[in-house]
């Protein structure tokens, strides 16, 4: 198979991307050097219904609701940790007198994103192939590249895209596997895709459980202060007067819940994307180049301006907003990533946030056994 790659200027537009991992788009195909890809590994591709996303999709999303008042599992001493810090941060970042959120409101924005991790099942938030005599489960972690990853995926069980050695074999043939990021960098990209399928939705206001504006949406999009109210809205429960949480917030959940849920070993990191994508086609004995044309959101993506996403990460490098999410909404994949060979590190938390180094680290400690008691493993070299 060739490997010459057609097309060099879109380095221009993915300058994190190895220039050898790159497809093109070139009238209804994918081709990289001789390599077509399927017609339907479009951009906009939905993994869930296996075509282009249409705007239906956006508003069936809002029909899934969750209650925020059926669940209470947290002990006390837990709940006390968890509301202090979440309390911690609304005072950082504001004077205004504001609501609380209550143990079942912190319990459900920890729960996964994508609910229906469940060992050894495809289901659309676990991904099950077989690939070269190997059989994956891949569990999907919203905004972590799952849907270009579960195209990609299937290009190399359906297709011939891939060179594989089929005298290859492995200790195990049985992996289940899920990719992470830098907490921080996935909430500025979730609050994006938090904000662009809301403004899909608005476009039909059909559906009662939002049909009600939310506290931010009284700003201008794209503006400081409805990124800063998005924050405040979360920190208070994401109720505010809503009996219904959409599932449209869990983009910006805590990634170990999906960790915890279905026990996946970690790959690698977003931001070392190729390292991560090596490794699969190490495990599997096949090679394919990396189709990013396939799955990647462009109207919210770190290439796509969306004003959401910009006006979301300038807010963040002001003074202690960062700190303020990271030592509390996010402080859960913090605290379970640090010294896991990810290089994450937990975030400066004392004294702003938590009086003392010793009882930071029992906090710390607590939220490990809480989000990832049997600590992050991951994938095998």
């Amino acid at each position: 198979m060739s490997r010459v790659f057609v097309g060099l200027t879109l380095t221009l537009l993915l300058p994190n991307v190895p220039t050898s991992v790159i497809g093109l788009r070139l009238g209804d195909q994918y081709v990289r050097g001789e390599l077509v890809w399927p017609e339907w590994a479009s951009p906009h591709w939905n993994p869930e219904t296996n075509r282009d996303f249409d705007d239906m999709d956006y508003v069936r999303e809002f029909d899934d609701v969750n209650s925020a008042y059926d669940m209470e599992t947290y002990n006390k001493q837990d709940c006390e940790m968890l509301k202090n810090l979440w309390q911690t941060a609304q005072r950082s970042l504001t004077s205004a007198q504001t609501t609380s959120a209550r143990c079942s409101q912190i319990e459900l924005f920890n729960l996964p994103s994508c609910r229906e991790v469940q060992a050894s099942t495809n289901t659309y938030c676990t991904r099950g192939l077989s690939i070269n005599g190997v059989t994956l489960y891949f569990d999907k972690i919203w905004k972590n590249a799952n849907s270009a990853i579960d195209c990609n995926l299937r290009i190399l069980q359906e297709t011939d895209a891939a060179s594989c050695n089929k005298d290859w074999s492995h200790n195990s043939s049985t992996l289940r596997f899920t990719l992470v990021r830098d907490p921080l960098s996935r909430f500025v990209s979730g609050y994006s895709e938090i904000e662009y399928r809301i403004g899909k939705r608005r476009q039909f206001q059909k559906n009662s459980f939002v049909s009600e504006a939310y506290p931010f949406e009284e700003y201008n999009v794209g503006s400081r202060e409805r990124a800063m109210q998005f924050i405040q809205h979360v920190l208070t429960g994401n109720i505010d007067g809503h009996v219904y949480y959409l599932n449209v917030f869990n983009h910006v959940h805590p990634q170990v819940g999906t960790i915890k849920q279905g026990g996946a070993l970690v790959v690698g990191k977003l931001e070392e994307f190729d390292i991560a994508w090596a490794r699969i086609e190490k495990y599997t004995g096949c090679r394919m180049p990396f189709n990013f044309g396939c799955g990647t959101h462009p109207e919210t993506n770190s290439d796509s301006e969306n004003p959401s996403r910009t006006a979301m990460a300038a807010l963040l490098q002001e003074p202690g907003v960062a700190e303020s999410i990271k030592c509390s909404l996010l402080l859960p994949d913090y605290a379970c990533f640090d010294n896991a060979g990810l290089n994450i590190q937990m975030p400066q938390c004392v004294p702003h946030f938590v009086a003392t180094k010793e009882e930071f680290a029992t906090i710390t400690e607590r939220m490990k056994q809480l989000y990832c008691p049997d600590g992050i493993k991951l994938f095998p070299e």
